[in-house]
């Protein structure tokens, strides 16, 4: 816990520190949302076939990824702010630099340099609350982190769907670089630094890897994770996929899909509340108990509903509603799970969880853009994968893990 007058300040304005943390968490995601929409009009306005804009999405994903690798060891050593504050300028420059692209090549190679600096948001923040709260109030914050910055990926593409139809796909990246200014501004006024003492071998090339080993070889740390790999396969599989089937085969406009896409994410915000509510009197074992077995039933209803044919919207949205549900429950438990152990190394931990989800995510943005078409029955068994993993991690692992590590 930190002992200066801002940190203890912040623990006394959580609505305030969660509002924040929440927009600037879920820069990723806005990055992603806000561009779906636009994925069949990039794919016309470049002539190239949408597996090539699924590139795009999965650049963005892969330099995110890397970037994490240094992300958390920089802010352990050099501190929060400087690292989300250069994050966070670099991406304004990046998203302006997307909207004069002259081709799918060069837009690729600027989402991937959006990607790689869009990561510092997730991982200081996640450092921040792991700076602030022990376990159950790690879980319940982070829980109110995403209630807030699930809403940024609905806003976002309800306005990027607006922008979209009005002023063509380059405003899309104009907004993402106006939310960024924004965020930036607010931290830069709001939050103080909230490490207490810096790490100064963190960025050390042998203990840097000495660091990521003893994390990634952490029993408690690999189980948990486990739970973010199922969680983004299956989220991934929707945000990949979802454009192509809903605007490409079943004919939605670009505002009709943000609005289907919409009630997938308030699904998530409204279990966002209510898990954040619940995580102190349950426990974040049951949270990640009852998460599980809500995303089993929603990946076998979705992929029962694809092989049988039945290829209409509600299909797809319907349980993809439950998955995001339990996705609530779910990630603010095992994160909070995850980075327990490391208190002295909570950026680099940070890190190391958020590059196992960026390589998860890119892994399967990849796989669907080298299939041969975009289809709703490969998203769904995409998902139904992501739900499998899920159980085998809390069946397998997380159940097995002392009492202790568990709650």
């Amino acid at each position: 816990m930190a002992s200066d007058n801002q940190p203890k300040r912040l623990e006394d304005r959580r609505v305030l520190l969660a509002t924040t943390l929440g927009g600037i968490a879920f820069m990723g995601a806005l990055s992603t949302d806000s561009f779906l929409p636009s994925m069949v009009a990039v794919a016309g306005a470049f002539e190239v076939d949408m597996g090539q804009v699924q590139f795009a999405l999965a650049s963005f994903v892969l330099g995110g990824t890397i970037g994490q690798i240094f992300v958390g060891p920089l802010a352990d050593r050099f501190g929060r702010r400087w690292v989300l504050l250069s994050g966070l300028a670099v991406y304004v420059v990046a998203s302006l630099a997307i909207m004069m692209s002259a081709s799918m090549t060069e837009m690729i190679v600027l989402r991937f340099v959006q990607g790689l600096v869009a990561s510092t948001g997730r991982i200081v923040a996640r450092a921040i609350v792991r700076d602030l709260y022990s376990r159950d109030l790690a879980a319940q914050m982070f829980a109110y982190i995403a209630f807030v910055g699930s809403m940024v990926p609905v806003i976002g593409s309800i306005t990027s769907a607006q922008l979209l139809e009005h002023f063509g796909w380059p405003a899309v990246f104009l907004f993402m670089a106006v939310v960024a200014a924004i965020l930036a501004v607010l931290f830069w006024h709001y939050i103080d630094e909230t490490l207490e003492t810096k790490n100064m071998s963190a960025m050390r090339f042998i203990p840097m890897v000495q660091n990521y080993i003893s994390i990634l070889s952490h029993k408690q740390f690999l189980s948990y994770v486990g739970i973010t790999i199922g969680n983004s396969i299956g989220l991934h599989a929707f945000l990949a996929s979802s454009a192509a089937v809903l605007i490409g085969a079943y004919g939605l406009t670009p505002t009709i899909y943000s609005f289907w896409f919409a009630a997938v994410m308030i699904s998530n915000t409204g279990a966002n509340y209510l898990g954040g509510r619940l995580v102190v009197r349950l426990g974040a074992g049951r949270m990640i108990f009852i998460g599980t077995v809500i995303t089993v039933i929603s990946g076998a209803a979705i992929l029962a509903l694809a092989l049988m044919g039945i290829n209409t919207t509600p299909a797809l949205i319907v349980p993809m509603m439950a998955f995001m549900f339990a996705f609530a429950f779910l990630s603010p438990s095992s994160q909070a799970g995850a980075l327990a152990p490391f208190a002295a190394q909570a950026g680099t931990a940070s890190s190391a969880m958020g590059i196992i989800q960026g390589l998860t995510s890119a892994a399967t943005g990849a796989a669907l853009g080298l299939l041969p078409g975009s289809t709703f029955t490969e998203m769904a068994a995409f998902v139904a994968i992501g739900s499998g993993v899920i159980l085998v991690f809390y069946g397998v692992f997380i159940r097995r893990l002392p009492s202790s590590d568990q709650a």
